[in-house]
């Protein structure tokens, strides 16, 4: 399953249905729309192929991911990928973050914006931020993070019942 978590993605949504369909074809699409306020919604009703969640209110991120998760495991799904609705995950590079996941290597894998360098759309304070939670989260897992609060991750059904659990 791929999961894109999305709020006010109307200038976005699409294309990166497009982007999916061509990268991952056997993945079934979820789009969890957080309540836009734009055009997003609608834009989902019609398009063809995806499913979709639309929340009744905005309950951020983290409740858009969480009923994505449940919707995951509610509905017997193996492996779950997850590119954020405003496109930054280029959909070409899942498989990158899937494969490790679905050869059983790994519970869950986090992809990285920082591995060739800075990204280009990070301001200042956050790209401190985030540097502060990787070297935090490096600390604590005793493994290297370049990229703790990234939002392209790929998941198993055990990492994801962890989650449903725990989140």
């Amino acid at each position: 399953m791929v999961l894109v978590p999305a709020f006010n993605e109307e200038g976005n949504i699409e294309q990166l249905v497009a982007d999916i369909r061509e990268s991952l074809p056997e993945g079934e699409i979820l789009v969890v729309n957080d309540c836009s306020t734009d055009n997003t919604g609608k834009i989902l009703r019609r398009m063809k192929g995806i499913r979709f969640l639309n929340l009744p209110f905005n309950m951020g991120i983290g409740g858009a991911v969480l009923s994505g998760f449940n919707y995951m495991y509610e509905n017997d799904y193996d492996l779950l990928v997850r590119l954020d609705g405003d496109g930054q995950h280029p959909a070409d590079q899942a498989v990158s973050v899937l494969e490790p996941v679905r050869q059983g290597s790994l519970d869950a894998a986090v992809g990285s914006r920082y591995l060739d360098g800075e990204a280009a759309y990070s301001s200042f304070t956050r790209k401190l931020g985030i540097k502060l939670l990787s070297f935090l989260s490096a600390i604590i897992l005793r493994k290297k993070m370049t990229d703790s609060t990234s939002g392209f991750r790929a998941y198993n059904r055990r990492a994801v019942e962890y989650l449903i659990r725990d989140y």
